[in-house]
């Protein structure tokens, strides 16, 4: 093998490879560190592709992977950043783009049976436990100029490779629970690899391989990956029919257990409730069980209402699959009878509503009377149940032919007449409406266009607009002139059919990932008016919003726009005026009066208007109490304050609004802050690194700014109350002092609730909840370095105090009143 050292021919390179016997761990090896130093370093890129594939089999060992990955981690740890280092890393990226082909963990598993228990321990590592990824991925970061492998290029391209991979081995069970470790983007990619018609065998074969609790692992799994098969937002019967007679093939359905059910109702989706209803076989002792944990009252004043709607819905799921005779004896039946009862007597409307809209589907489903029909939709509306296991498709073939077949959208088909009175006179209105309100806003420094852009009639034309390639000639005007007009006419067509409704996803998501290309100045306060538009025009929007939030790939800036389009849309509908809304303020800024662009822009927070409104928001609470404070350290001084000097305290919180919706009372929770709290649950939380603080703030901003504009016509303040302190309470217990914007938003919020809420449900229901944040903030307010945010924690101490010395002089005049009585 010395050979290899002089620079040799092709030719020799490859009677070498052939000589050596690779069944020799010595002999192997010496040639792979020898093709390492020298061959691959100085001739791999130029020789001729028969010796490349030589050099190369010698890669997809065992032996060879493992030092070519190792060489690779060497380099990105001892070498600086160079140009000259880059030539060298490509030798090494090309050759393992070669060796990360299909049937690599085959062969390499292949190379000596003997060993092969060793072996299986070496993929483990190099591959299923992501050495190799993290490999690449690091020397990538270092020299962001070389060559990466198509397969290691992504995540989901690499776990697509093993995915396929592991149908190319005997005996793959023993590396699934690795798969099942890596997270959900690998696991779906494993699972979109095996769910179809021709892997489902091996599907089955692997499932009864794996033990009892990998079978629930998987189930679990699975459950998660439903969910990319199915559209969002809708239960579609035929699919989740289809989608559980393939998955009784797959799946183990006689290992489920509440634990599996719990994890059900934690993904908060009714398409899985029903695929579960579907595939459960335990039907009535698995229903007790779910039923009692419905009926708990210390678990129902615990659990989140929104996981409680979920609970409902899937307990409704399950039992319609009974027959009506068995219907009859559960609502016969104790534990049914206290399970309603637990409901009725709950201090929630939401909690009563849902054991109402339970009986009710029970009752139906077994022939029966309604039992209260009563009119709770406007509490909780839950999807009904339309399906059941008689229902299922007749074979396996026509499951999949439903599963497979794609979901159009429904055609909306609006009164002609009704078009034809817009066409005929809308446009001209409109038209004129617009000139005349943008008249004042054009830019003095822009040149006059040869050919003016005509602005956009209907939303498909704004949509058009918005979506231009940036290439096209006119591009720049009509994106400007789109998110220029978006505001009015969004306002103007939302009366006017369905039109704003039907385009109403399709607008969010394309202003949603619109980026500032032409880097104009106030691109996103535009986009952001814009997207409130669209809130306040189709409050329905909001479960797009929330599903652009957990499933979207958005930045950090584009996440907190649509929250902030949430909460500053629900404030809008409420009444109140924003500071940024361009219908308020029609003329801009003379641009001499401005700091240059760049400067500009540094100075101008991201957030700025979520800063206003929520300082705004604690002065308003916070007055009354920051008075009384400066009172008690006049040492009572001051018996008398004339009405004039209170006056402008009292001016503040009598202002009259004229709220643009009038169901907005029971729009807020149902449209608004549910939806958002539901998405915390669904994602287990925000965690997105450095920047998590930045977010988790912001989306508790967006919470209480919610919360606040509901007061005094929203009928669920108290539930929204329980679930922002079951939601924010232990986050405030586990905050550093340091994460500022996590506190600031947190105790705004738990401020409002003092404010909005009767003293004596707050102490009665909520005083163990409001202590606990009382107590958390104790621990950090001498850690706390801003004099403005320790002065609101502060003020929240101190009208808990307050509330606390309320209480107990009201308990002292109760006692002393029924002494004397």
């Amino acid at each position: 093998m010395d050979c290899l050292k002089d620079q040799p021919s092709p030719e020799t390179i490859e009677k070498c490879i052939a000589s050596t016997d690779q069944t020799s761990q010595v002999q192997l090896l010496q040639l792979v560190s020898l093709l390492l130093k020298h061959t691959i370093p100085e001739v791999f890129l130029d020789v001729p592709p028969s010796t490349q594939n030589a050099i190369t089999q010698v890669f997809r060992t065992i032996v060879g992977l493992g030092n070519l990955l190792g060489r690779l981690a060497m380099i990105a740890k001892t070498r600086i950043s160079l140009p000259e280092s880059v030539p060298l890393l490509n030798a090494y990226s090309l050759l393992l783009d070669r060796v990360f082909t299909p049937n690599l963990l085959r062969q390499a598993l292949a190379t000596d049976p003997a060993k092969a228990q060793i072996y299986t321990r070496e993929i483990d590592k190099l591959l299923f436990r992501g050495k190799a990824y993290s490999v690449m991925c690091e020397v990538a970061l270092k020299f962001p100029n070389m060559h990466v492998p198509k397969t290691l290029e992504s995540m989901d391209a690499y776990s697509r490779f093993l995915s396929k991979e592991l149908l190319t081995i005997d005996s793959p069970a023993q590396f699934v629970p690795l798969l099942f470790s890596l997270g959900a983007s690998l696991l779906n990619q494993f699972l979109d690899v095996m769910f179809c018609r021709k892997n489902l065998p091996f599907l089955v074969l692997l499932n009864s391989s794996l033990k009892r609790y990998e079978r629930k692992l998987l189930i679990g799994k699975f459950l998660d990956f439903s969910k990319t098969l199915i559209p969002k937002d809708t239960i579609h019967e035929q699919k989740m029919a289809a989608l559980s007679l393939v998955s009784q093939q797959v799946l183990d359905t006689k290992v489920w257990d509440e634990l599996l059910l719990e994890s059900a109702i934690s993904k908060c989706d009714y398409s899985v409730n029903l695929l579960v209803a579907l595939l459960i076989e335990d039907i009535p002792s698995l229903s007790c069980t779910l039923l009692r944990s419905w009926g708990n009252k210390t678990l129902m004043d615990k659990e989140p209402l929104v996981k409680q709607e979920f609970h409902t819905h899937l307990l409704a799921c399950i039992y319609s699959q009974l027959s009506q005779h068995q219907l009859c004896d559960v609502l016969k039946s104790a534990a049914f009878m206290d399970a309603m009862s637990n409901r009725l007597m709950s201090h929630s409307n939401r909690a009563k509503a849902m054991g109402i809209i339970l009986a009710d589907e029970l009752g139906k489903n077994a022939g029966q009377k309604p039992i209260f029909s009563i009119d709770v939709s406007e509490e909780v509306s839950i999807s009904p149940v339309r399906i059941t296991k008689a229902m299922l498709p007749a074979s396996l073939k026509e499951a999949w032919d439903i599963i497979l077949e794609p979901v159009l959208p429904e055609e909306v088909d609006e009164n002609r007449k009704i078009r034809e009175i817009e066409n005929r006179f809308k446009p001209l209105a409109i038209s004129r409406l617009l000139d005349e309100v943008s008249s004042d806003e054009e830019d003095p420094t822009l040149a006059i266009s040869a050919r003016k852009v005509p602005k956009p009639l209907y939303i498909r034309d704004l949509l058009a607009y918005l979506s231009v390639d940036t290439k096209e000639d006119q591009a720049y005007e009509k994106r400007k002139i789109a998110l220029q007009t978006a505001p009015y006419l969004l306002k103007q067509r939302k009366g006017f059919g369905l039109e704003v409704s039907f385009f109403v996803e399709h607008l969010l998501s394309q202003l949603t990932g619109l980026s500032n290309y032409y880097e104009e100045d106030l691109f996103e306060q535009q986009k952001l008016n814009a997207m409130i538009a669209v809130v306040v025009s189709a409050p329905e929007c909001t479960s797009h919003i929330c599903h652009l939030l957990l499933t979207g790939d958005y930045s950090l800036q584009q996440r907190m726009c649509l929250l902030s389009a949430m909460a500053l849309g629900a404030r809008e509908l409420r009444g109140y005026q924003r500071d940024g809304d361009a219908s308020q303020h029609m003329n801009s800024q003379f641009p001499t009066k401005m700091l240059p662009e760049k400067l500009h822009r540094m100075y101008l927070s991201m957030d700025s208007e979520y800063s206003r409104i929520e300082r705004s928001i604690q002065n308003l609470v916070m007055s009354e109490p920051s008075n009384q404070a400066q009172d008690q350290l006049m040492g009572g001084k001051v018996l008398r304050i004339s009405s004039k000097l209170k006056s402008k305290y009292s001016k503040i919180s009598e202002v009259e609004f004229r709220t643009l919706s009038r169901e907005f009372g029971a729009l807020v929770g149902k449209n608004f802050f549910f939806p958002l709290v539901a998405v915390w649950y669904e994602s287990g939380g925000i965690s997105i690194g450095h920047y998590t603080t930045v977010l988790v703030g912001h989306y508790i901003r967006s919470l209480s700014l919610i919360l606040h504009s509901s007061y005094p016509i929203s009928a669920d303040i108290p539930d929204m109350t329980r679930e922002y302190l079951n939601l924010v309470v232990p986050i405030l217990q586990n905050v550093a002092p340091d994460q500022l914007q996590i506190i600031e938003s947190a105790v705004t919020g738990l401020v409002v609730v003092l404010d909005i809420n009767d003293d004596v449900l707050l102490m009665t229901k909520f005083g163990h909840m409001l202590s606990a944040a009382a107590n958390a903030i104790q621990q950090m307010f001498e850690l706390i370095t801003e004099d403005r945010i320790k002065s609101l924690c502060a003020g929240y101490l101190y009208k808990m105090s307050a509330l606390r010395e309320k209480l107990e002089r009201s308990l002292l005049d109760q006692t002393n009143g029924s002494f004397y009585s």
